[in-house]
């Protein structure tokens, strides 16, 4: 039969926790939001191991040891807080500083347990687990509930489990007959291995999960980056090429025909010459953003070439394309750009 001691996996959890930091810490954040999420998770990795991996260490039945069990405690319900915080902030959440007032309480009153007797500590550390991953739960629950890929949700799942776990331990606690236990868990013995290799597991299993997601979200950025005119904002000519076919075939296959507008900017080479290439630039901005604001959501808006807009629109018909066109171009000839002290009309 699989046997794994808690004490002894508390240390592996410890040690896999500073595995999963480093880790992490090779992981290249793509945009500020993404570099701010790994450095709160890495935050909860250290915190975890500083206080998991001494307790194998704790061998004697004295102050020192009864103090490390404190410290573990203490880590345990830190790093889950940060858990929680980092995975939403990856999610695109933004939780407020003023949670971690909450969190020092609870771990306030953890600290006052101890020093109260062994049955109120394991009593009150339970709950405060329990409550501590629930808290967690909800923060990142915007980014579970996303999930976008299958590390996302299995993150969602992770957390989920995790509030069983502690309400299990609760469970036991409460109904234990009050024999003390050095790791706080009173578990049936049939449990205490599957619990262990849980705990030793469980930081590498997150660190892997957080790596596919922050590679998922690089390869999306580069694939937008290589999907979107940088100037305009519109799609490129490549994103045109790509996606055109699948928009043709979805139009195709409900009846309705699409529109084929080429849009090309008066003189501009006259632009460039008079005003300079910052006011060049302004006026294909905000050409741009007039095609964009004038046409219907599944319009596909593209910059074909220097001065020249493609734009893909579904339509009823002819007539409607035409209308389409003309809309546009009248709002682009009664608008008026003004650059470094120039007023701009552009047709």
């Amino acid at each position: 039969m699989l046997h794994v001691d808690i004490i002894s996996a508390y240390c592996l959890c410890g040690a896999s926790a500073l595995v999963a930091a480093g880790m992490l810490l090779l992981a290249q954040g793509g945009d500020p939001g993404v570099a701010r999420a790994i450095r709160v998770l890495v935050a909860g990795f250290v915190v975890l191991a500083a206080g998991m991996f001494p307790i194998g260490f704790a061998v004697d039945d004295g102050a020192p040891r009864h103090l490390l069990v404190l410290l573990g405690t203490e880590s345990v319900l830190g790093g889950t807080a940060l858990f929680g915080w980092g995975f939403a902030i990856l999610g695109g959440a933004r939780p407020h500083r003023l949670l971690g007032l909450p969190l020092a309480l609870i771990l306030l009153l953890d600290a006052l347990a101890w020093m109260q007797s062994p049955a109120c500590f394991e009593w009150v550390f339970n709950g405060a687990g329990l409550l501590v991953a629930v808290a967690s739960t909800a923060v990142q629950w915007r980014f579970a509930r996303r999930g976008a890929s299958a590390a996302e949700k299995a993150v969602g799942a992770s957390f989920a489990f995790y509030v069983a776990v502690w309400a299990m331990r609760l469970a036991f606690t409460v109904t234990g007959d009050g024999s003390r236990s050095f790791h706080a868990s009173h578990v049936p013995a049939s449990v205490e291995p599957w619990l262990g290799v849980f705990y030793g597991t469980v930081p590498v299993i997150i660190a892997a999960l957080t790596l596919d997601i922050v590679n998922q979200r690089l390869v999306d950025r580069l694939r937008t980056l290589a999907h979107t005119d940088e100037l305009t904002g519109t799609l490129s000519r490549r994103a045109l090429r790509e996606r055109a076919p699948g928009l043709l075939a979805q139009q195709r296959a409900q009846g309705r025909p699409i529109a084929a507008l080429m849009i090309d900017i008066d003189h501009f080479k006259g632009v460039n010459d008079r005003h300079g290439h910052p006011a060049g630039d302004a006026v294909l901005q905000r050409t741009a953003h007039l095609v964009t604001m004038n046409l219907r959501s599944d319009s596909m808006v593209t910059r074909y070439g220097g001065e020249e807009f493609a734009v893909l629109l579904p339509v009823a018909g002819l007539d409607e394309a035409r209308r389409a066109a003309e809309r546009l171009r009248k709002a682009i000839a009664s608008d008026v750009i003004e650059v470094g002290g120039a007023r701009i009309v552009v047709t």
